[in-house]
C-alpha cells in the first residue's frame, strides 16, 4: 500500500484516511481534508477547507495520488462531517486510522 499524502495537488493535507476498496476499485484510495490556500471557489470566507476522494492508480502518472469530487468552501466542522460521510462505514470517524500531518 502506498503512504497517504501530506500534500495533494499542492494543498496541505489536514487529515487523511484509507477507505476499503471494492471489486474493480483502486487498492489505494481514501478521503482527505485539505486547506484551500487559493480560495478561488470561496473568496472572502474564513477557514476554507476542501474534502476530496483520493486514489492512486499505479498505471497513471507513475501512481500519483489523484483528487476527485471535491466539496469546497467548508468550515473545519463541516469538513469533518463530510469527511465522515465519505468514509465507507457507518461508524464514527476512526481517528486512530486518520493520518494528520498538519493541524488546523
Amino acid at each position: 500500500m502506498k503512504e497517504l499524502p501530506s500534500k495533494i495537488n499542492g494543498y496541505p493535507v489536514m487529515a487523511a484516511v484509507r477507505t476499503p476498496s471494492g471489486k474493480g476499485e483502486h487498492v489505494d484510495q481514501g478521503v482527505v481534508i485539505v486547506v484551500d490556500h487559493d480560495g478561488e471557489f470561496n473568496a472572502g470566507t474564513k477557514n476554507q477547507f476542501i474534502v476530496w476522494y483520493i486514489a492512486s492508480n499505479p498505471n497513471v502518472e507513475c501512481g500519483a495520488w489523484q483528487a476527485m469530487n471535491g466539496r469546497y468552501g467548508l468550515t473545519w466542522s463541516r469538513a469533518l462531517e463530510v469527511f465522515g460521510e465519505r468514509m465507507k462505514s457507518n461508524e464514527d470517524v476512526p481517528w486512530d486510522r486518520v493520518f494528520s500531518p498538519h493541524k488546523p
